[in-house]
C-alpha cells in the first residue's frame, strides 16, 4: 500500500513539473530578446550617428537598433531602445527589451520608448551565435557571406 501511495505521489509531482516546464516555456518565448544590429548616439532631439563616426568616446545617450525575434511564421521587426546609461552594447549581442506601447494616433507624442534592460550575451558567445542562427536564419545567411 505504502508503495502505490509513493508511486501516486511521483506522478502527480511528474505532472506538476511538467506543467511548470511548459509555463516557463511560454513566458520565455514572451521575453522580447533580439539581436543588436547597430548602435546609435542621439545627438539632438530625433537626430541619431552610428557610434563608430564619434570622435570623442564620452556619448552621453545610446540607442539600439535591435531585431527583435518573432515566434515561428511571423516577420521579424526591428526595434530602436534606449540602452540604460553604462551599459556598453556591441552589434551582434543579445538584449532582453521593454517594448513601449504604441501611441494612440500616430502624430500623438510617444509617451514611453523601448528600452534595453539587459545584456544577455556578448556577440562572439556561443549562445549569441544559436539565437542568431534559430531566431534569423536568413540573417546569419548573410553574416556567413560578407565574411
Amino acid at each position: 500500500m505504502k508503495t502505490v501511495i509513493h508511486a501516486l505521489l511521483a506522478c502527480a509531482l511528474g505532472i506538476v513539473a511538467v506543467g511548470v516546464t511548459a509555463q516557463q516555456s511560454r513566458a520565455a518565448d514572451a521575453v522580447p530578446l533580439g539581436a543588436v544590429e547597430a548602435v546609435y548616439v542621439r545627438v539632438a532631439p530625433g537626430v541619431f550617428i552610428e557610434t563608430r563616426l564619434l570622435r570623442d568616446k564620452a556619448p552621453a545617450e545610446t540607442w539600439s537598433d535591435v531585431r527583435v525575434r518573432q515566434k515561428p511564421g511571423g516577420k521579424p521587426r526591428n526595434e530602436l531602445a534606449k540602452n540604460p546609461e553604462g551599459m556598453v552594447v556591441r552589434p551582434g549581442d543579445v538584449v532582453q527589451l521593454t517594448v513601449a506601447p504604441l501611441p494612440e494616433f500616430a502624430t500623438g507624442p510617444v509617451a514611453e520608448v523601448t528600452r534595453v534592460t539587459e545584456h544577455i550575451a556578448p556577440a562572439d558567445s556561443r549562445y549569441a551565435r544559436e539565437f542568431r542562427q534559430q531566431s534569423f536564419p536568413a540573417m546569419t545567411l548573410a553574416e556567413g557571406l560578407t565574411r
